[in-house]
């Protein structure tokens, strides 16, 4: 990971995120990065203590609360982007994506405030 973009995650006060990305990370850990036994507890030790002392707050979107209303939208995007969109919603957080081409748009249609990472950086 580089320098820069955890010095930029570092200095966000508030850092918020949803149970259905931590799942998602999970996943690509495995399917995308093979990390498994070993190098996978290496790999969730360090994100665990990192994630502790930023403190991140992370909340729970529950499907089924949002769910009926945005069939829709879930076929387009999928779950883990449409809670991001309704966190951010409910906390009147600023979404932070490297999605332009699904999240963002979306996000935007739906008032959200959204900032793409490459501009960040």
């Amino acid at each position: 990971m580089h320098l820069p973009f955890l010095e930029f995650l570092a200095a966000i006060p508030e850092k918020l995120t949803t149970s259905h990305v931590v799942g998602e990370v999970n996943g690509l850990a495995k399917s995308r990065l093979k990390l498994y036994g070993p190098e996978s507890r290496v790999f969730w030790n360090g994100s665990i203590d990192l994630l502790m002392r930023w403190n991140f707050d992370e909340r729970l979107v529950a499907l089924l609360d949002f769910a009926q209303d945005s069939a829709d939208e879930i076929v387009r995007a999928g779950v883990v982007d449409i809670g991001l969109i309704r966190l951010a919603q409910r906390s009147g957080a600023v979404l932070i994506t490297g999605d332009e081409r699904t999240l963002a748009p979306l996000a935007r249609e739906q008032g959200v405030d959204c900032e793409l990472l490459r501009n960040l950086l």
